[in-house]
């Protein structure tokens, strides 16, 4: 049977294996348990929180190798913990930890450069949400910072866009459409568009437009053949037809309404031209 000893500062009998070794006191043991032990030194240091951090940093100074090797131990074998060790730290230091970070990447600003494309790289989903936020609390820094970019970078961003635009045009209907719809209504208006959206000028949107022609689509046509240039966006009055210098003339109205427009062969548009089937009146401009 193990031997006991009574704490001398809880006054519980404990066994001899519950109390710290000693070599110079009886049995070979303190004469406080361990877990006093612990609450009587965790008492002190609270008491005397200034001495415990001059210690503690002179002791790492002169272990510092020892001692990050111990940390990263611990931190790999107790990764919750660490955590959270981590979390209450930065919630009572946040302004410390600012303020260091930001003089250490003045200080080291191609190191900094280097560190940061490591975690967009591994992190990119983060990173999109975190400059998502940013340009929601910072518009205007946001459109001076892509001003900035675009001025700096205006051969590549040409290259990219051209690039871009040529992969839509041969895979996405609704670019091939909001480009004629684009250019045609700027053309009509021979510069009275004034940098105005055409979805503003005509009253509907891209996909109100697409499930109109859709709806109309006979004979085997798909957008497929559409972006093959098969078909056309062919105005069921032509423009010619129409008498307006405005986006706010009712023949401007009238000209790009939904009801006017309707997906054509390609052939069969340039044959039509400007033909009318029947007689047609338009209103004079306002």
């Amino acid at each position: 049977m193990e031997q006991t000893k009574i704490c001398s500062n809880c006054k519980i009998e404990k066994p001899i294996s519950k109390f710290y070794k000693s070599k110079i006191q009886r049995f070979g043991v303190r004469s406080i348990c361990i877990k006093c032990g612990k609450a009587l030194t965790k008492a002190w240091q609270i008491a005397n929180i200034e001495k415990v951090k001059v210690s503690r940093k002179a002791y790492y100074k002169k272990n510092k190798e020892i001692m990050d090797k111990k940390n990263k131990k611990w931190r790999a074998n107790n990764i919750e913990k660490a955590k959270e060790a981590e979390k209450e730290y930065y919630k009572k230091n946040a302004k410390k930890i600012k303020a260091r970070a930001a003089a250490w990447q003045k200080e080291n600003p191609e190191k900094r450069k280097v560190t940061c494309k490591k975690w967009v790289d591994k992190n990119p989903e983060k990173e999109r949400e975190r400059h998502k936020k940013w340009r929601k609390k910072n518009p205007e820094k946001d459109r001076e910072k892509t001003l900035r970019w675009q001025k700096k970078n205006k051969e590549h961003l040409r290259e990219y866009c051209s690039k871009r635009n040529k992969e839509k045009r041969i895979t996405d209907p609704k670019f091939k459409l909001n480009e004629a719809m684009s250019s045609g209504i700027r053309e009509s208006l021979r510069g009275n568009k004034k940098g105005a959206h055409w979805e503003d000028l005509v009253g509907y949107t891209i996909e109100m437009l697409k499930k109109h022609l859709e709806k109309q689509f006979v004979n085997g046509m798909t957008w497929k053949k559409f972006l093959n240039g098969e078909i056309h966006i062919d105005h069921k009055i032509p423009k010619s037809v129409f008498n307006y210098t405005e986006p706010t003339h009712t023949d401007f109205k009238r000209c790009w309404a939904l009801k006017n427009l309707q997906p054509l062969w390609a052939k069969e548009n340039m044959s039509k031209g400007a033909k009318l089937d029947k007689h047609f009146q338009p209103s004079l401009q306002i």
